[in-house]
């Protein structure tokens, strides 16, 4: 997980979601990161890879066959999981601007939008109309001039307030230390915002579909 922002995973919504975009086509001079480790499988040998390793298998022999199974985890069954049950996703812009000016507070990382498009988005640009919000198509004037002031009303921040407070409590269990469940800081913050970019653009394409998430993504940055 600490490695997302080198990766270049594909956007939540897309069909290659979770792969990486470095797979010598959209992005053919830049190269995988050096992997933390090399792992040779015989026969009859068994690999667990904790929740949100990015990996990649290469087959060395002529004939193999593998065999994948999942199990749950705290990562998911408690928090990923969830927040598709924390309440119900904000269904105006204003509301969604302040719900991920919160989020963003609660993880304490306030460029995470920009890697988000950076590293979803950005690699598409050239090679996509996945989402139309290349450099060439992107204008700041089509971005609402009261963008950040209609999030700040009183009844915005109101309205998303329980269902902010609910995905507080989720990421707690991620982000809180020492506790129960996490050992490793690095490892559950790195989920964490994994997580929380995957809630964003779900709530971008709520509003806006796929194709029009990003562009929403990109007035958010601006305007912030």
């Amino acid at each position: 997980p600490l490695h997302w922002p080198e990766i270049d995973i594909f956007p939540f919504f897309h069909s290659r979601d979770r792969q990486t975009h470095l797979d010598g086509v959209t992005q053919p001079f830049r190269p995988l990161p050096t992997p933390d480790y090399i792992c040779t499988l015989e026969s009859g040998a068994v690999l667990y890879l904790p929740p949100y390793y990015f990996h990649r298998v290469t087959t060395i022999s002529e004939r193999s066959i593998a065999f994948n199974a999942w199990s749950s985890s705290l990562e998911n069954s408690h928090v990923a999981n969830q927040l598709n049950h924390v309440g119900q996703p904000p269904n105006t812009v204003p509301q969604a601007i302040a719900l991920i000016h919160g989020l963003l507070r609660i993880l304490n990382h306030t460029h995470l939008v920009a890697d988000l498009v950076r590293t979803r988005y950005q690699p598409l640009f050239s090679t996509s109309t996945f989402a139309q919000c290349q450099d060439e198509k992107f204008h700041l004037q089509r971005c609402p001039s009261s963008f950040i002031e209609d999030a700040q009303r009183p009844n915005t921040t109101l309205s998303i307030a329980p269902l902010l407070n609910a995905l507080e409590q989720k990421f707690e269990i991620l982000l809180k230390y020492p506790n129960e469940h996490i050992s490793n800081e690095r490892h559950a913050r790195s989920v964490a915002e994994i997580i929380a970019m995957d809630y964003i653009e779900r709530i971008a394409m709520f509003l806006f579909g796929p194709n029009r998430a990003c562009t929403f993504l990109r007035c958010f940055i601006h305007a912030t």
